[in-house]
């Protein structure tokens, strides 16, 4: 897994993750209209674009997927937005080998 800044071109599968995490993990402990609200359907590609780009935004990907994206702000606090359930089973288990060997 590489983690580096966010180029345009992620965008969309950016917000596919945001949206897929919001509603399939999320909806655990929100309602479904809470969910809605929070990740809609009809989400402006364009305004996350021009949120994105106007940060310090991070992305982990292994390949052409999308893993997690992250902000890194100002006071250099770091702001993990949001990560795949499977990128971070996929994660575990890296550390584990890694302590085995």
């Amino acid at each position: 897994m590489k983690v580096r800044t966010y180029e345009i071109g992620d965008t969309e599968k950016i917000v596919k993750l945001f949206y897929d995490t919001v509603h399939e993990v999320n909806i655990r402990d929100y309602t479904t209209a809470q969910v809605d609200a929070w990740a809609p359907a009809d989400t402006d590609i364009q305004k996350w674009m021009q949120s994105l780009s106007s940060k310090f935004t991070f992305v982990a990907a292994e390949g052409d997927t999308i893993a997690g994206f992250g902000e890194l702000e100002i006071n250099g606090h770091i702001d993990p937005k949001t990560r795949s359930w499977d990128a971070n089973f996929n994660t575990n288990r890296v550390k584990s080998q890694r302590v085995r060997t």
